[in-house]
């Protein structure tokens, strides 16, 4: 098949910096994740009956930010064992016409085989195979052509896992769901996972650690999205904060931040 370069190329992302390791928390998660990357490239009876070795898993959970935060993390964790990976998106497949749907799905696919072994993100798989109950024509149509073709990948001999990622289970395909291998719920960030997600996206304004907890703990139950705009307006916080010591002047103040002199406190955060 031939292959266009520029769109083949969008699909893979690097990973190679990323892992189950660097994450806090959620123990019980990691392990669970850490077991199935290494049942996928190490079982040693498919390798020696010629059984190249995939599965389909599906992880869920009640907001997007949180399974791709792990998904990706996980398939940094098979980048570590030369898995490539792939990103597949709906805003890459499925904003232009059908016949572009199929022929942009099959070169993924092909790209998997490619590039084999080889992990597969997809992204809000509801929106790829949207089960009948609220579904269009078109949409079922996709649907169909979506789990026929994974279904030509599952016996191509190449060696893949597929990740589905979705917010809402219900709204997916049941001809997809009956091919899933395993299907992992994540749960919501503890804190210890909550506390270096806050810090990690608050490095900018040097975070101290109590005000990291201080935030984890005001986020207790909630996803990463919704911690994402926690992290936001303390960013802001700080922005009036640094403004009021440098009277109003935006340069002084911009000056400051590059100094260093940016710090989130606990104390600032309460006022």
């Amino acid at each position: 098949m031939y292959r266009n370069e520029a769109f083949t190329e969008g699909l893979y992302v690097d990973l190679s910096g990323v892992s189950l390791d660097s994450l806090f928390g959620i123990k019980e998660l990691k392990r669970q994740l850490k077991q199935i990357s290494e049942d996928v490239v190490s079982d040693e009876l498919s390798h020696a009956l010629e059984i190249a070795p995939s599965k389909i898993v599906l992880m869920s959970s009640g907001e997007k930010n949180s399974v791709l935060y792990y998904a990706r993390a996980f398939c940094g964790e098979l980048a570590k064992r030369s898995f490539s990976t792939i990103m597949l998106t709906p805003h890459n497949f499925l904003t232009g016409s059908y016949a572009d749907f199929e022929t942009k799905l099959t070169k993924a696919l092909n790209e998997v085989i490619i590039s084999s072994p080889c992990a597969v993100i997809c992204s809000n798989v509801e929106m790829f195979c949207r089960s009948r109950e609220f579904s269009t024509l078109e949409e079922r149509l996709r649907a169909s052509f979506f789990t026929d073709l994974l279904g030509e990948l599952c016996g191509s001999g190449a060696e893949f896992i597929f990740i589905a990622a979705t917010s809402d289970v219900s709204k997916v395909d049941p001809d997809f769901l009956s091919m899933v291998d395993e299907t992992i719920d994540i749960p919501a960030p503890d804190e210890e996972a909550r506390t270096a997600y806050i810090l990690n996206k608050l490095k900018c304004v040097n975070c101290t650690s109590e005000a990291a907890e201080y935030l984890a703990k005001q986020s207790e139950g909630i996803g990463f999205n919704r911690i994402d705009k926690l992290c936001e307006r303390a960013k802001f916080v700080v922005y009036k904060s640094m403004l009021a010591n440098a009277n109003g002047d935006i340069g002084k103040a911009a000056q400051n931040a590059k100094r260093g002199e940016v710090i989130l406190t606990i104390d600032l955060l309460k006022d």
